[in-house]
């Protein structure tokens, strides 16, 4: 299991942004390194372990679950 977290930005800079924050939920999987696009949101995290919240542009982009510290990618979908 995996949990995901994101919310709208309220600056008032002319790119818009969200903040998006992984949780590592899984007992039995590894460690993680979470990508949104090409950000890393979280590298290395394990089970139990949330990514402090990470400014992303707005729109829509593909996330990635990777194995930690390698571009094996166990989880991929749009978002």
């Amino acid at each position: 299991a995996a949990a995901l977290l994101a919310a709208c930005g309220g600056d008032d800079d002319e790119t818009p942004t969200s903040r998006l924050r992984a949780i590592h939920a899984s007992a039995d999987a590894p460690a993680v390194d979470v990508l949104f696009g090409t950000q890393v949101v979280a590298a290395g995290a394990q089970f139990k372990q949330a990514s402090a919240y990470a400014s992303v542009p707005t729109g829509n982009s593909t996330l990635r679950v990777n194995l930690a510290g390698t571009s094996t990618t166990a989880l991929s979908g749009g978002i």
